[in-house]
């Protein structure tokens, strides 16, 4: 091998791969050009004896006592061809076969690049008595050789057959190994029922190869380019090139190869041709490694095989990536697959059965995850798309780390990672998931199913065949709430929610008497329009108490799983939170309360006669006027849990009545001052934009018109210059709150209001 290192800057050699190499400070001279032309020719005959030996080498082998053959498995175990001997020994056979070929037809490449090298020199010679400056015929200069290269017919014609003999060892192997693709296509999906049985026939696959977790750092393999490899890079562009201008052997054939794919109409498997996967895996890899042979007689940074197929890739997928979809799409599967996406949008982490201890308390659990999963779609190249699958598990893995850490489990393992990679891909929704698992199974550089690139690619497979055999009403029939029958007060309540389109809830029986109980509203529940129920029942001494209640179930066909589980933790109060409890009655499961577990602060009003309906009104009233600053003081407590009696409400609400119409100036009526005041309250704050026009009047003041009346409060303080009339910013409606309103509404001058 010539030191190139060693040569001179003014005559660095210029080959197949650095066409601007040499620097041309002045024009080119007849004495540079024969410098540069006789290194090429030493350069040329150090190849050409490399070569030669090679073929010796081969000679020898194929006369040599055969070897115990190993031949790479499908997962990366190496397994034994015991009982195939003959097989293999005839495999290595026509593979040195092959590779004589294409040895040979090298040197004669060769050979004839020194035929031209040796008449440009002698040339040159001649030229060169007419002064060593003289400047070299446009014919002669050494920056032309390239391209007499690309010219020549002779030379291309053997190259076309050393990407053929390329394409043929691709074939050989891939039909030595068809026996053992046959064996692992028996033992596939058809018989995964589970997760966990996807995760036993991942590690039969991989040889008990398990990525090691332990650590958090997975060492995931970069299958793209790196930054680090511009260089390189860069030339690969030039060559691959595809546009009409650049005629690189290599861009020659590109072309070729994509005109046949718009040209073949019929894909046949018998003689795969055109965008037939055989085709394009036999064609794209032999280009790949035939520009790899090409630079393996130059001392530059290595070139990959993986950098070279993600390059080809690159020049060749957007040209004929729609041919390929046409030919492997699985609109059946796709369509399955995107409606069990819709059914299972809701699920949570425990209805899919992750471990507690992985799961993700986060807004979008795995996040980082689902994200990296989604950018599947961003590209069509399959490295891209496989190294966004890599991440995702990475992120998978780490956030899995995180989690076991924090509650000092042992670190997770494939089952574990399983759980939580169904969810990922789940929740992933990739758009025609399995047409792009089939587009990545025979499109994708064969040389990631050796690595964790292909471990989780299978998982991805696998993930994939478990939704589409999945039966959504298995994961509702784990949820007891929808076995069970329900007991409410709230009759006329629920019997509304049943009327509404989708209704959440069906009508069992109305008008039931429960005996032995009594019921309680909760005034705090009245002013929060989101709660299901503001009453508790409470097992009473007296047999003779007795509860007029409705029987409700929930309709399965109008909740989704994430309904599903909060209407759990409704009605089965599984935490025992505020001191709830679910007890069985005669009619079904109820909410009761233990006051000695009680923390928040809770008024308990006693209904008389068992029938909530008939006192609603009265309580929401009752529960409103915490809302109105206008002398109501209520009592000191005692205890979280405070019972009222059912005539003191009706007192305290007989003397507010008075007083709100009084101090508000709003007329009372038969439904009460309080309620008309609500009700004056909301058209306000609608007509200053502080409430959506589309809001409805409520009966209760609610959050959100607190919410709202805060807000009033803080814009008019901003705008008041007197300290004396600013109003308390709590959201509670105080008469100078009110007469604010007033004001604000009849555009009246600013006034100066009392301080309440």
């Amino acid at each position: 091998m010539v030191d190139i290192a060693g040569l001179l800057e003014s005559s660095r050699l210029l080959d197949n791969w650095e066409l601007d190499s040499v620097k041309k400070e002045t024009e080119e001279t007849v004495a540079r050009s024969l410098i540069s032309y006789r290194h090429l020719k030493t350069e040329l005959q150090s190849q050409c004896f490399s070569l030669s030996a090679q073929e010796e080498r081969l000679d020898e082998e194929s006369g040599a006592e055969p070897m115990t053959v190993w031949v790479m498995g499908s997962w990366g175990a190496l397994e034994s061809v015991d009982g195939k001997t003959e097989d293999a020994e005839e495999y290595s056979r026509k593979k040195r076969e092959l590779t004589k070929e294409i040895v040979m037809l090298k040197i004669q490449v060769l050979c004839l690049k020194q035929v031209h090298v040796s008449s440009c020199i002698k040339q040159l010679q001649d030229l060169i008595t007419k002064g060593s400056k003289t400047p070299t015929p446009e014919g002669l200069q050494f920056c032309r050789f390239e391209e007499w290269v690309q010219g020549n017919q002779q030379i291309y014609k053997l190259q076309s057959k050393m990407l053929d003999l390329e394409a043929a060892k691709i074939r050989l192997h891939k039909e030595f190994c068809i026996q053992d693709d046959k064996e692992l296509s028996q033992s596939s999906v058809s018989s995964i029922t589970t997760r966990q049985s996807f995760t036993s026939h991942l590690e039969k696959k991989l040889g008990s190869k398990e990525p090691d977790v332990t650590s958090g750092d997975l060492n995931l393999e970069e299958v793209v380019v790196s930054p680090g490899s511009l260089e390189i890079a860069s030339i690969l562009d030039r060559i691959l090139d595809t546009n009409h201008i650049n005629s690189t052997f290599e861009a020659c054939k590109l072309k070729a190869y994509i005109r046949e794919c718009w040209d073949v109409q019929n894909i046949d498997d018998e003689f795969p041709t055109g965008v037939h996967p055989d085709r394009y895996q036999e064609f794209v890899g032999g280009m790949a490694q035939y520009i790899i042979d090409k630079q393996l007689t130059h001392q530059r940074e290595s070139l990959s095989y993986d950098m070279v197929y993600a390059k080809l890739e690159q020049y060749l997928l957007p040209s004929i990536y729609n041919l390929i979809q046409a030919h492997i799409r699985k609109p059946e599967e796709d369509k399955r697959i995107s409606q069990i996406y819709k059914n299972l949008a809701h699920i949570t982490q425990t209805q899919f059965g992750i471990n507690v201890v992985y799961q993700d308390d986060g807004i979008a659990p795995y996040y980082a995850a689902v994200a990296s999963m989604k950018s599947m779609a961003l590209s069509i190249l399959p490295s891209r798309k496989i190294h966004a699958i890599v991440s995702a598990a990475h992120c998978v893995f780490k956030k899995l780390n995180e989690l076991s850490m924090l509650e000092n489990s042992k670190p997770p393992g494939a089952d574990e990672f399983m759980d939580v990679w169904v969810y990922v891909v789940l929740k992933s929704k990739i758009p025609n998931l399995a047409s792009t698992i089939a587009f990545l199974r025979r499109y994708s550089n064969p040389n990631l199913a050796f690595s964790e690139a292909g471990y989780y690619l299978a998982s991805v497979e696998f993930a994939c065949q478990y939704l589409v055999r999945i039966n959504e009403q298995d994961y509702r029939d784990k949820t007891h709430l929808l076995t069970e029958r329900i007991v409410v007060c709230e009759q006329a309540r629920f019997g509304k929610m049943a009327r509404e389109e989708a209704a959440v809830f069906e009508i069992v029986s109305q008008d039931k008497w429960l005996q032995g109980f009594e019921v309680f509203a909760v005034k705090e529940w009245h002013l929060d329009p989101t709660r299901f129920y503001r009453t508790v029942i409470v097992p009473s001494s007296d047999k003779s108490k007795k509860v007029k209640v409705s029987v409700v179930k929930v309709r399965p066909e109008n909740t989704s799983f994430a309904q599903i589980e909060m209407l759990e933790q409704v009605f089965m109060c599984p935490a025992n939170e505020n001191g709830l409890l679910c007890i069985r009655t005669n009619y079904g499961i109820a909410v009761t309360l233990n006051v000695d577990h009680v923390r928040d602060q809770l008024t308990l009003i006693p209904i008389p006669d068992g029938e909530y309906d008939s006192f609603e009104d009265t309580v929401t009233n009752f529960a409103t006027l915490d809302k109105l600053a206008c002398d109501y003081n209520p009592l000191p407590r005692n205890a979280p849990a405070e019972i009222v009696l059912m005539t003191t409400v009706f007192e305290t609400i007989q003397r507010m009545e008075d007083i709100v119409s009084n101090t508000y100036g709003i007329a009372n009526s038969p439904h009460g001052a309080v309620r008309n005041l609500i009700g004056a309250l909301v058209i306000a704050l609608r007509q200053l934009s502080y409430l959506s026009s589309l809001f409805d009047t409520p009966e209760v003041y609610s959050a959100l018109i607190q919410s709202a009346v805060q807000k009033f409060q803080t814009d008019y303080n901003r705008k008041c210059q007197s300290s004396i009339s600013r109003l308390p910013c709590n959201g509670l409606l105080c008469p100078n709150t009110w007469e604010a309103l007033q004001n604000s509404l009849g555009k009246a001058p600013k006034m100066t209001i009392a301080k309440s």
